[in-house]
């Protein structure tokens, strides 16, 4: 038995139906004098709004100014870098902020259904970390102070080879430097 195109369209529009989740429902609904109140209904409409996602784009362009100027600054050993580097904080403030507005207004689960949620709660909690880490200790961990890389200045080949070792370990390729892991030779086994 054959299917036409328009069959299997339908056929497919059947099985994603099938498979879609229903939104549950938002813990903060145990609240309901609060999450329903005029101003929560208000708030809630705004984060769904395409103006709160034109904000967080036009915050996320302005980190990116924030992120080359703090990075050219620092590349030239500028003290001027400091300020930027207090600027990187309060963008992550602000992201902090963006993902406890989107959990209150979509909910715990229907927030982490979505796989842009899941990446921006990811890179927060680690800018959360790392500001919480270099806040306790200011000179201890400086490793992770503001996620920089540690660049190779011909003073510091210390900090940039544990950086650089850090960093090809966890993409698996420390073999490759160390020579324990040699390049494939087959063409098939390159593609691996």
């Amino acid at each position: 038995m054959e299917i036409n195109l328009d069959e299997f369209a339908r056929l497919c529009n059947v099985i994603a139906l099938k498979f879609e989740e229903k939104d549950s429902q938002s813990i903060f609904e145990k609240c309901p004098n609060i999450y329903h109140s005029p101003a929560s209904k208000k708030l809630r409409h705004f984060i769904r709004s395409p103006t709160f996602e034109y904000i967080i784009v036009f915050i996320l362009l302005v980190n990116l100014v924030a992120v080359i100027v703090e990075t050219t600054l620092d590349v030239q050993n500028n003290s001027a870098q400091i300020f930027w580097q207090k600027a990187e904080t309060i963008f992550g403030w602000l992201y902090a902020i963006e993902m406890a507005l989107k959990v209150y207004t979509y909910g715990c689960e229907n927030y982490w259904r979505d796989g842009k949620n899941q990446f921006d709660f990811c890179i927060t909690c680690f800018i959360g970390i790392e500001e919480i880490t270099t806040l306790v200790c200011p000179h201890g961990l400086t490793f992770m102070s503001n996620g920089n890389c540690v660049r190779f200045t011909g003073k510091n080949y210390s900090a940039w080879e544990f950086k650089f070792q850090l960093f090809v370990t966890g993409k698996e390729l420390w073999g490759h430097i160390d020579g324990s892991d040699p390049a494939p030779i087959e063409l098939t086994k390159l593609g691996q």
